[in-house]
């Protein structure tokens, strides 16, 4: 059985767990909302952006699906949406560019939680991101990231980051100096009007991760986001007991000198009851 922390367990935050955690907390975390946001008049997608270098080794993102675009399973237009449609002439260019995009690197990828409306034109009120390693430490990815954040926030659509590992920068987290210091954190962009409003929610190693509130506009409320029932439907499924043998000394990663203590106590008693030295 893997140690029983209150919240986030310190010791998966890094390769190869968080590559199998990543991919299951989305799914569980839209899995296991979807009755509020469909309570909500909405739908939950996982989509997933898929990135690779071109010749000259620039990193692009080569599959992305398009936020805004209906899908073929969405409701009919009434009439009155036919006729808005054929009224308005709209024009759609297309540009096609070929790229010989290299072969003999592994397509990195990352899924991401969309919240849309259930409509015809299925437009997007949400978007949840769950930060992995390489938003934090790698350049090139974390200048792509950051690149969608801005669009996002730019746009109508709503906006949730979780960062639930203490390595590595976060400027999301730096927009918050007065908040204390804290090993994990949230920000939400939450659209008024005309006005946004960023809040940010420092989260200790010691407390349960919390429930957050996620916008989605002045007409439906905010769907709350447990956190931390997903972080417990998660590790039923992705622990593995050969990554024991890795649960010995003290977690990787940066850690507060009261927050060690904390943990090196709290694998103490574990280790006495799991018979491992």
């Amino acid at each position: 059985m893997p140690p029983n922390f209150p919240g986030m367990n310190p010791y998966l935050e890094t390769s190869p767990y968080w590559e199998v955690i990543h991919g299951w907390f989305i799914r569980k975390l839209a899995e296991l909302h979807i009755p509020a946001a469909r309570a909500h008049g909405c739908e939950i997608d996982v989509e997933r952006r898929v990135y690779q270098r071109d010749p000259a080794g620039q990193l692009l993102l080569v599959v992305e699906p398009d936020a805004v675009a209906a899908s073929a399973g969405g409701e009919a237009p009434t009439g009155d949406q036919v006729e808005l449609e054929s009224e308005s002439n709209i024009t759609v260019a297309e540009a096609v560019h070929e790229l010989v995009l290299q072969d003999d690197e592994e397509l990195p990828w990352q899924d991401y939680l969309v919240i849309r409306e259930r409509s015809y034109f299925r437009r997007v009120l949400a978007v949840v991101e769950l930060l992995s390693p390489r938003n934090k430490d790698d350049q090139d990815y974390c200048r792509l990231y950051r690149e969608k954040l801005r669009a996002y926030e730019a746009s109508q659509s709503k906006f949730m980051e979780i960062d639930l590992l203490r390595a590595g920068s976060n400027p999301s987290r730096d927009r918050f100096p007065e908040l204390p210091p804290s090993p994990y954190f949230v920000y939400v962009d939450r659209k008024l009007g005309r006005t946004r409003k960023q809040e940010g929610y420092p989260i200790r190693l010691q407390t349960p991760l919390p429930t957050i509130n996620l916008p989605l506009g002045p007409d439906r409320g905010d769907l709350p986001l447990d956190l931390s029932a997903t972080w417990a439907a998660v590790m039923t499924i992705c622990w593995r007991d050969d990554w024991v043998a890795d649960f010995i000394g003290d977690p990787p990663g940066p850690l507060s000198h009261d927050d060690l203590k904390w943990v090196r106590h709290h694998m103490q008693s574990w280790r006495q009851q799991q018979d491992i030295p």
